[in-house]
């Protein structure tokens, strides 16, 4: 019976995610102006940091990281988890973009857990295939409860 009130409980929290996203994908990202987060297309930006925390006792930083115009946090997290050897696992959702499922050993899921972010200590509303990091943001990556 509990094994059941668990899959439940993910299955709701899987469907409230893929609406949570369809909605920040569209009507949450705040508007700016043209191009004003952006480099200029012949340079890079620098000074975005990403901490990952495995709810273990274990975190991994990586500070001043260098990203291009337009490249979005999921496309970053796959260059720190390929040039750092860090098992990485994601879910296509058509329309929605990409889920990350899995950093590291830790899968979404497990315990209750899952991977959730934090852009400058503030809870993202959008998928990270839709955020495109900018100077000096802080990225906090979490594998937690929901309930946090």
């Amino acid at each position: 019976m509990k094994c059941r009130e668990n899959w439940i409980r993910g299955a709701i929290f899987i469907g409230a995610l893929i609406i949570g996203l369809i909605f920040g994908a569209f009507i949450v990202r705040p508007p700016h102006t043209a191009n004003s987060h952006l480099a200029p297309a012949s340079t890079a930006t620098t000074g975005v940091s990403v901490m990952l925390d495995y709810d273990n006792g274990t975190i991994s930083t990586y500070s001043n990281l260098q990203i291009s115009e337009n490249e979005t946090l999921f496309q970053l997290m796959q260059h720190i988890a390929a040039q750092h050897n860090i098992p990485f696992a994601y879910k296509n959702y058509s329309g929605l973009g990409a889920l990350i499922t899995q950093i590291g050993a830790d899968t979404n899921g497990t315990g209750g857990r899952y991977w959730q972010y934090w852009v400058n200590n503030t809870l993202s509303s959008v998928g990270a295939s839709s955020y495109i990091p900018r100077t000096n943001d802080v990225i906090e990556w979490k594998f937690i409860t929901t309930q946090q």
